[in-house]
């Protein structure tokens, strides 16, 4: 069991870098390469997450707190375009340093959602990118773990998927994959 509680970030006060952020955030969703370089541009955070923070608390059998701290909370637009798949708005984004190892309240990083997404191209430019395959969720899961079954059933695509997330991508070609 958890105990959640929303707290205010006081990170960012100013309205402006709100509206900045929650434009590369949106751009990041939709695809649009054009609204994220100009929210980039006019001085978005390329890690932007929403401005709440979630104070996340394990509660034990004798409903005592174990303080495990505070964990960001929602996705930041390198996890947005990493679900969608969208490659162009992933490169963007890695050119301007958008960090790989970000989770979000659930332990995911943007490696785990597009894995969990069934995105194989997304998958590979974040591992390219210096995504970490090792890391787990807050459930025990690897992204390999994540990927949909059906991406599974045949021998390629499971070759193609385990040779990517289980760190032998090096030697696979992953421009015959769409």
């Amino acid at each position: 069991n958890y105990l959640v509680t929303l707290q205010r970030s006081s990170a960012t006060s100013e309205s402006s870098l709100h509206m900045l952020n929650h434009r590369i955030l949106v751009a990041s969703q939709s695809g649009d390469a054009e609204a994220l370089m100009d929210a980039l541009a006019d001085g978005a955070m390329v890690n932007a997450r929403p401005s709440y923070r979630l104070k996340i608390k394990s509660v034990d059998e004798d409903n005592t707190f174990d303080g495990r701290g505070t964990r960001a909370r929602g996705l930041t637009p390198l996890m947005y375009s990493a679900q969608e798949g969208h490659a162009d708005i992933l490169r963007l984004l890695l050119e301007n340093r958008a960090e790989t190892g970000y989770v979000d309240e659930d332990g995911m990083t943007a490696l785990h959602l597009a894995a969990e997404a069934g995105k194989l191209n997304a998958c590979q430019m974040l591992v390219s990118g210096g995504a970490d395959t090792s890391l787990k969720d807050d459930d025990g899961n690897t992204p390999l773990q994540l990927v949909p079954q059906h991406s599974m059933n045949c021998k390629a695509g499971r070759d193609l998927w385990c040779a990517l997330l289980d760190g032998r991508h090096q030697s696979t070609d992953f421009r015959q994959v769409t």
